[in-house]
């Protein structure tokens, strides 16, 4: 996750997941709004009924995004190990998939 930065010369930076987890279980407004709004976004999406339904294509397209992440970091190790087999051998099944 990332959150903006105020007079840096980066305009956001990376935070970790001990502050992501403090912002999900926040009870101040201003820290989870976004993830609010999120949650309002997906919650209920039948992905299977919703054919014509735009977030549907945007999930699909995430999932896709990530998946060739996954694989251009498995190619970037190197020779040390990044992820698991599994997450590898998923993220060619998605692109395979052609889902």
């Amino acid at each position: 996750m990332i959150r903006e930065l105020h007079q840096e010369s980066r305009r956001f930076d990376v935070i970790g997941f001990r502050d992501f987890e403090d912002m999900l279980s926040s009870k101040e407004r201003d820290k989870n709004v976004w993830l609010d709004r999120l949650e309002k976004v997906f919650d209920g999406l039948d992905i299977e009924g919703e054919k014509f339904d735009a977030r549907v294509k945007q999930l699909n397209a995430v999932m896709k995004a990530t998946a060739n992440i996954v694989i251009a970091l498995a190619a970037l190790g190197g020779g040390k190990k990044i992820g698991s087999k599994r997450a590898l051998l998923l993220a060619r099944e998605i692109l395979d998939d052609g889902r």
